[in-house]
């Protein structure tokens, strides 16, 4: 995952927040190079970490 991120200025923190509104864990990504303009993309999971499942599109 950090590689495809790289690509787009990105990389994964080492951290997980499940308290969204949603329910879906929220995987947080910061620059790479802080001087650049580009925003980090988002990382938005379509499995459950814990268990595997794949979660079903509202």
């Amino acid at each position: 995952m950090n590689k495809l991120l790289a690509e787009h200025n990105g990389q994964i923190v080492e951290t997980m927040n499940l308290r969204t509104g949603q329910g879906y864990p929220v995987i947080k990504v910061e620059k790479v190079n802080s001087r650049s303009r580009k925003s980090p993309p988002l990382a938005i999971p379509t499995f459950c970490p814990f268990c595997g499942t794949k979660y079903e599109r509202e």
